[in-house]
């Protein structure tokens, strides 16, 4: 479904859905209040960590590989190095 689940550690219970994504998620990063994630969608989409919110969308030319979050900046990998 393509889907980012939230669950809790303790109980195994679901506690937030992230959905967005058309494509299946490559690769995540987690931050105190965000969560980013890059997928083959050639999308990176930035997320509430609590709640599960979409914040935002970032649309790339090709499928993203990876990402690397340094401060306020994504970093995005792909086949042909862009």
């Amino acid at each position: 479904d393509n889907a980012i689940r939230i669950w809790n550690v303790d109980t195994c219970r679901q506690i937030a859905l992230c959905e967005g994504h058309t494509s299946g998620c490559i690769d995540l990063f987690i931050s105190d209040d965000k969560i980013i994630s890059a997928s083959y969608d050639n999308t990176v989409r930035v997320w509430n960590r609590n709640t599960g919110e979409h914040i935002g969308t970032c649309q790339h030319e090709q499928k993203i590989l990876a990402i690397c979050v340094y401060g306020a900046k994504i970093f995005t990998a792909t086949h042909n190095n862009i």
